[in-house]
């Protein structure tokens, strides 16, 4: 395991083999090849919250969401997408509580050069964690901020090609991923402080993305930014850019448009919760909301 989490954490050329594992899935045309079947999932989710007259917004909505999507993708079964949520409760269980033979032999496929045990996994554990929890973090704390100013939701009504500067300004000022342990490859002085070689680093994202010498007034979210998406690091950046960045903006713009296109309001039903539970992704633990069509 430990070797396994080390490769998904390297620099090229090894980096580039194991990135290429999911380049073809996560390219442009095909990420767009995936839009009709994301949106038949966001408008079968969005149909039945609307007949409700309350939903628990994180967990029967956001995370079976992100989840169903994935697990199309991945080609996987519906009725597997409760277990892949188990299995992504928390990034730290999921990588203390490895998948058994008989679940791995489940998931893979009977390609004439399968994937080894431990590129499957990786895969995997990317594409559950990184594609669902990253996207169904996102989507709740975006949700539980129009729930605190429904002046946005009707703005985002009124206006709908504001969805997509709606996300990337979310995404940037409250950061759902958190941030990302490097290791120092050289010894190197950074503000002051000698970092060695070989030493653990947190690198906050959400700090970064709050740079006020890279956005004015940092702390405001304003959909008029220029450029953000080229500024921000939510996503990483250089060779380790999350390869399903543009698959997360899909899955959200497709969602949000269609909730503020079909529900007038959405509010709270009970104070607000207590937050996510992990040092990697910020937002709303549980959020019990109420729709109005």
């Amino acid at each position: 395991m430990a070797d396994r989490v080390r490769r998904e954490f390297a620099d090229p050329p090894e980096h580039t083999a194991h990135r290429k594992l999911i380049a073809g899935a996560m390219s442009a045309p095909a990420i767009a090849s995936w839009e009709p079947r994301i949106r038949q999932t966001a408008q079968r989710f969005v149909d039945r919250l609307a007949a409700r007259p309350q939903v628990e917004f994180v967990t029967e909505f956001a995370a079976p969401y992100t989840m169903t999507v994935i697990a199309d993708i991945l080609g996987l079964a519906a009725d597997m997408v409760p277990r892949m949520l188990y299995w992504t409760r928390g990034f730290n269980s999921m990588i203390g509580n490895p998948l058994t033979d008989e679940e791995v032999a489940e998931l893979n496929d009977t390609a004439a050069e399968p994937l080894s045990r431990d590129e499957l996994l990786m895969v995997l554990q990317l594409a559950m964690v990184g594609g669902s929890d990253t996207s169904s973090t996102g989507l709740s704390r975006m949700m539980e901020y129009l729930c605190d100013e429904p002046g946005e939701w009707d703005r985002l009504r009124a206006e709908p090609e504001l969805v997509p500067a709606f996300i990337e300004e979310l995404l940037r000022t409250e950061s759902p991923l958190q941030g990302l342990f490097r290791v120092a490859t050289r010894d190197v002085e950074l503000g002051g402080r000698k970092i060695a070689k070989g030493e653990t680093l947190w690198l906050s994202l959400a700090a970064a993305n709050r740079d006020p010498e890279v956005f004015e007034n940092a702390d405001e979210k304003r959909l008029s930014r220029h450029n953000v998406v080229s500024r921000y690091l939510m996503f990483g950046g250089g060779p380790h850019l999350c390869p399903g960045a543009a698959l997360t903006r899909l899955e959200l713009r497709v969602v949000l448009e269609m909730l503020v296109a079909k529900l007038s309001a959405v509010e709270r039903v009970s104070p607000p919760a207590d937050r996510i539970k992990s040092f990697m992704f910020y937002g709303p633990g549980s959020l019990p909301v109420s729709f109005t069509a």
